[in-house]
């Protein structure tokens, strides 16, 4: 497992984030539900970081901490070693619902961007065809999301996210809605991207093997409260494709995950936890 984050220095223009003995309370009806718990590791700049984990773990709870959309309730977060104190604008985020405004074009959905942080609007657009080749959705600028298949409605929001070409990029269950073949895709597409422009990418998954394919580390974490069980640095050559997973290097990695979270109670018998929607059979939680 990684150490706890140091104190070194970095420039506030840096792109590193560190979780720094992250806990995190929230208060229901019913009292405080503990979240997460001695959350301690640094994703370095260019890093591309899974964090895995079943659900209720706190996984997407990281994100927001990271964002500055939460407030921690212990610890600290730092990126470019500034402490995050509220919401954290120069980044990208992609959720697993493309969350697209079905009045809007797709041309216009990732021009969204564009309005809210006040770009030049000429500059915004033809930056938003060129994500739409580099993605291949080149061709649909003017479809509206009913015209869109669910892997284009992703593309869609994934450009949205990359439009003002931030430094760091959120990704929480981005393919989790999509068929098998489609979601394999993207992770594909994903990899290819984040390598074109080595970006901070923090990516949450259910998914061992989207992890493995996709992540320079993993970070494995336990049922709530979520804590840090294990982190593993993934030594696969890039760029990787989904074979990458019958490696022998990559299947004793998908069994040592699976004995861990084994060992924590989340597959307490054979068959009781089926794969990820769209991953059927190969490595989801």
């Amino acid at each position: 497992m990684d150490q706890p984050a140091g104190d070194t220095a970095a420039s506030p223009s840096g792109t590193d984030l560190r979780f720094e003995a992250i806990g995190h309370d929230f208060e229901s009806q019913h009292g405080s539900v503990q979240a997460l718990a001695g959350i301690d590791f640094a994703v370095n700049a260019g890093q591309f970081v899974a964090i895995l984990g079943p659900s209720g773990c706190g996984k997407s709870t990281l994100l927001l901490l990271a964002a500055g959309l939460l407030a921690p309730s212990e610890g600290a977060v730092v990126v470019g070693g500034e402490r995050v104190t509220k919401p954290f604008t120069d980044c990208g985020f992609v959720f697993q619902d493309a969350s697209l405004l079905e009045w809007r074009t797709a041309l216009r959905n990732i021009l969204l961007q564009a309005e809210a942080r006040g770009m030049d609007r000429g500059q915004a657009e033809g930056r938003a065809r060129e994500l739409m080749e580099l993605t291949g959705i080149s061709g649909f600028e003017d479809a509206y999301p009913t015209q869109l298949s669910g892997g284009m409605r992703q593309r869609v929001a994934l450009c949205r996210a990359l439009l003002h070409d931030p430094p760091v990029l959120f990704m929480d269950e981005p393919f989790g809605a999509l068929d098998a073949l489609t979601r394999e895709q993207m992770v594909l597409d994903t990899q290819r991207i984040w390598m074109e422009g080595a970006k901070t990418v923090l990516f949450v998954t259910h998914d061992i093997g989207e992890a493995i394919v996709l992540a320079d580390r993993v970070v494995v974490l336990g049922p709530r409260p979520g804590r840090i069980l294990e982190i593993y640095d993934i030594a696969l050559p890039r760029p990787r494709d989904m074979d990458a997973l019958a490696e022998p290097r990559s299947i004793a990695l998908q069994h040592k995950i699976r004995e861990l979270l084994r060992a924590h109670g989340v597959f307490t018998q054979p068959g009781q936890f089926g794969s990820c929607p769209g991953n059927e059979g190969t490595s989801g939680l």
